[in-house]
């Protein structure tokens, strides 16, 4: 490779970390979309190291790189050009080529095309060329010998040719059905599950596992804790069948965070063995009915057959993902132990069916999970609860955070749910006997990346949900909405990430009065409204970063107090890098809560906490936000 004043690059086909060869040989397309046979791709997946002039990767920004494909390795005819504005942490980038200038069809009129890289408007063009290898999802055989194909066929899907003894020919043999064929995202994991190891179990065994785990949990109930909502028989059975319905009085946390824990134990006993998100989502509402109906001697109740399986659901793919990306079938001995160990934490119905299936000794040559990169942030520092907005009229508590960042929002692929989400959970001690304060979170379920200029954005159709128990109030939603991720670098080392999100709030629920959740029994509302998010946060290069994130909340009571309630939680906050990957921040709250009951006077109220905190960052951050 020639050297060229500005940065330079190295291209590879997977996400790369250290020193490549001065020059590869070779760039691999694949198709961005299925396609009919004799179709060619408008898109191609690109990935590279730029370099200076020294040879040594560039510092994180954003560079301008122009790309040029040409019938001939060293002159020939000009068939397509597009600038994009590449984006690095420290080298490693990938774009799409036809993301902005879609490639057309007559350029692959033959196979022999070359791509040409300038990598900064006042530096040479990269020799030599870098040759273009097709290779497609879509493929025209001729049939096996002794087979039962006849004539020339059209297969789509992924094909493995293999041959069945030496007298046979060859045969093609579909391996799966999916309309997004690139099979690895852009830091070479896996896009999907392997169906050859992961295999899709019949309903009615995954109906079974759900009636299995509904009976153990109402055992534990009933002959362990001796509850007495757990005295069921055929009385109990034939009372709920036909009275019908009503909205319980559980406590809030009940209500709003173990129901949908459970109703993640359903999901997961589909979504663990082959089936997809929306595929596993009716076991979770039939968990959720057979439990309401057969399970207890109350009647079954509206809201926990609204929370248990939509909540479930939110959680059950957060925690098979999370813990798809800490198994790995490869790997032995200790490692082996505490990768299943950790999984079984997060996901104690995917540890079972590993157990009974034989899946924990497996050994496979392979990968087969998909997995995401996954930046992780623990932070625990003290926490100021204030009376009001005076500081230090309040307790004091320490406090624990955990966020999770999972996906890159950035990458150019096809959308799936929860390729892509975000999850906050924040834990105290020394306020009363709850730990639990909040957990907010967002997943993607339907979604484009679009780029203009140095600007890149993901915007979509998300599924929140929201949990606050604090001394302001109580309030829990899920919210269906569109938002808007977006990254712009604004300086050479300094980025911004934009936050956007307005969503439906079908069901909710929120305090009657003031404070936490303190009572075994209901003293909230149920209701529905509206939602809106912002986070806005400025990186300092590496060295600082400045956030501000902004909730609003508005809930009408469909059951309860009559009335409308308005609650608002703004953060600022800043973190300062120290060393490595350490980072001291500093966080202030401020709470609103205005109420409008039909029935009594309006209520209103501000109050404010603080936090100080030590925060670890884990992860590669080069992933994106």
């Amino acid at each position: 490779m020639s050297k060229v004043p500005g940065p330079t690059y190295e291209s590879s086909r997977l996400a790369l970390s250290g020193r490549l060869p001065e020059v590869v040989s070779a760039l691999t397309l694949w198709l961005a979309a299925s396609a009919v046979f004799g179709a060619v791709p408008r898109l191609i997946n690109f990935q590279g190291i730029l370099r200076d002039g020294s040879g040594n990767p560039v510092a994180g920004g954003s560079y301008s790189v122009t790309f040029k494909i040409y019938d001939d390795p060293a002159a020939g005819n000009l068939l397509w050009s597009e600038k994009q504005s590449v984006t690095t942490d420290s080298g490693p980038f990938a774009v799409l080529l036809g993301a902005i200038n879609p490639v057309p069809d007559s350029v692959f009129t033959d196979t022999l095309r070359w791509l040409g890289i300038t990598a900064s408007p006042d530096a040479n063009e990269m020799s030599p060329r870098q040759q273009l290898v097709l290779t497609g999802d879509i493929y025209r055989v001729r049939p096996a010998e002794g087979g039962g194909i006849t004539g020339d066929s059209s297969v789509s899907g992924k094909v493995e040719v293999k041959a069945t003894s030496p007298s046979k020919k060859s045969e093609v043999v579909e391996r799966s059905d999916i309309s997004d064929t690139l099979l690895n995202n852009q830091f070479g994991y896996l896009r999907d599950d392997d169906p050859d190891y992961v295999k899709k179990l019949p309903r009615w065994q995954i109906a079974t596992k759900v009636a299995g785990s509904n009976f153990f949990t109402w055992a534990v109930d009933r002959y362990y804790f001796n509850y007495p909502f757990s005295r069921i028989g055929f009385n109990s059975w034939e009372q709920n069948l036909k009275t019908g319905w009503e909205w319980d009085v559980d406590r809030f946390g009940l209500n709003y965070f173990f129901h949908p824990y459970q109703g993640n134990g359903y999901f997961n006993s589909a979504r663990s063995n082959g089936y997809s998100f929306f595929e596993s989502v009716p076991f979770a509402i039939g968990g959720s009915l057979m439990w309401e109906y057969f399970a207890e001697n109350t009647l079954p109740a509206y809201n926990d057959i609204i929370n248990t399986p939509v909540t479930g659901a939110f959680l059950g793919e957060i925690l098979y993902r999370l813990s798809s990306n800490v198994l790995d079938d490869r790997t032995t001995g200790m490692e082996r132990v505490l990768r299943e160990v950790a999984a079984a934490f997060l996901n104690p119905s995917r540890a079972s069916d590993r157990l009974t299936q034989g899946k924990l000794k497996r050994a496979t040559p392979t990968e087969v999970y998909q997995k995401e990169p996954l930046n992780i942030t623990l932070s625990t520092g003290w926490h100021w609860v204030n009376d009001g907005t005076r500081f230090g009229t309040g307790s004091k508590s320490i406090t624990a955070n955990v966020d999770l960042n999972y996906g890159s929002p950035f990458e150019k692929r096809f959308r799936k749910p929860f390729d892509f989400f975000k999850l906050r959970v924040d834990l105290s001690s020394g306020v009363g006997r709850k730990v639990l304060n909040s957990i907010n979170g967002y997943g993607i379920l339907f979604g484009k990346n679009v780029q203009t200029g140095g600007l890149e954005m993901l915007a979509g159709l998300f599924q929140h949900y929201n949990f606050w128990d604090n001394k302001t109030f109580e309030l829990a939603t899920i919210a269906f909405g569109g938002g808007i991720i977006s990254k712009w670098p604004v300086f050479r080392n300094s980025t911004l990430y934009s936050n956007i999100h307005i969503g439906i709030v079908p069901f909710g629920g929120n305090s009657n009065r003031f404070g936490p959740d303190t009572s075994q029994f209901r003293d909230y509302n149920y209701g529905g409204g509206l939602e809106a998010e912002l986070e806005n946060t400025f990186n300092l290069g590496n060295r600082a970063s400045a956030t501000f994130i902004g909730y609003y909340y508005w809930i009408h009571t469909y059951e309860g107090f009559a009335g409308d309630h308005y609650m608002a939680i703004i953060k600022p906050r800043v973190v300062f890098r120290f060393y490595n990957n350490l980072n001291i921040g500093f966080e202030h709250l401020v709470y609103y809560s205005d109420r409008y009951p039909r029935d009594f006077p309006d209520i209103h109220l501000v109050r404010t906490e603080q936090r100080i905190y030590l925060l670890l960052n884990l992860g590669d951050s080069q992933h994106g936000k």
